[in-house]
């Protein structure tokens, strides 16, 4: 065997391979002391698969409160933007659909513009 003759008597050709194959790292012991949380479970629950109303969970104390979506607008100011917009939007098309959100819009509007007088005398 002419490799083992040139690597020489102390190094076999085994002996050359293991040392090229790479070694797993030993387990490092600060890692195995603290253990990773364990990952929630994806599987279907019990609770998941309940279909009937049932109370609303408890929200921590921590939980911030939600945002108000429409910046502080009262629904009758919406209706009346939407109202208004739906007119505009109509004079703008000029095809068969504009007589219907001219009429919608104005409905909306004054809808609006009903609950706003009602709810700010």
């Amino acid at each position: 065997d002419g490799a083992a003759v040139a690597l020489g008597p102390a190094l076999s050709a085994a002996a050359l391979v293991d040392s090229t194959l790479p070694r797993a790292a030993a387990p490092d012991p600060v890692r195995a002391a603290s253990p990773l949380p364990p990952l929630p479970s994806l599987a279907p629950t019990v609770d998941g698969a309940r279909v009937a109303v049932r109370a609303p969970a408890p929200m921590p104390a921590t939980a911030a409160a939600p945002m108000r979506a429409r910046g502080g607008l009262q629904n009758s100011q919406v209706l009346m933007i939407i109202g208004g917009s739906a007119v505009l939007l109509g004079l703008l098309v000029d095809n068969d659909a504009s007589d219907v959100l001219i009429i919608a819009g104005a409905g909306v509007g004054l809808w609006g513009l009903y609950q706003y007088l009602k709810t700010n005398q």
